[in-house]
């Protein structure tokens, strides 16, 4: 079985449910080519060299952001973003280096941080463009992100 090739980064404690609900979504378009830890990881493998693996080989990672992405926390009170041993941090300065698509996907009317917000490593992801996803206009906005990674894919219908 090949590898997926879009890739769900995102904070559990941010959105979490989010994240399933999007996975869901993408998995009736895309069956098995959707990666989310929660589906893609079997108990007792090792996730870190998964995740790895699947980062260094998707085509495009969708960058799953909330209110609390950017101010999200360690044990220590370090804010977690900005520490290189971040699993989201690395999954997506993986991807920038990588130069594939890059989408921020924007929950709970968030904006996408700037510049001064972010690590050096993660400061390309400012200049890609974001889809936000609202309670308002939830299935447009589901499908126009769909209709872009079936454009990324090259599989426009």
């Amino acid at each position: 079985m090949s590898l997926p090739e879009i890739f769900v980064s995102y904070r559990r404690d941010d959105t979490g449910g989010y994240a399933r609900a999007l996975f869901d979504h993408l998995s009736e378009r895309f069956p098995d080519r959707v990666f989310l830890d929660w589906e893609g990881i079997e108990v007792g493998e090792n996730f870190i060299a998964k995740l790895e693996s699947i980062g260094k080989s998707c085509r495009v990672l969708l960058a799953l952001i909330g209110k609390n992405w950017l101010t999200a926390t360690d044990a220590a009170g370090n804010q977690r973003i900005a520490q290189p041993a971040d699993f989201v941090h690395q999954e997506i300065a993986t991807a920038l280096q990588r130069n594939i698509p890059v989408i921020p996907v924007l929950f709970q009317g968030v904006t996408i941080p700037g510049q001064g917000d972010l690590p050096d490593s993660l400061k390309s992801l400012t200049a890609r463009n974001a889809v936000s996803i609202t309670d308002a206009n939830y299935q447009s906005d589901l499908e126009r992100l769909t209709r872009g990674i079936e454009a990324i894919l090259g599989e426009n219908q």
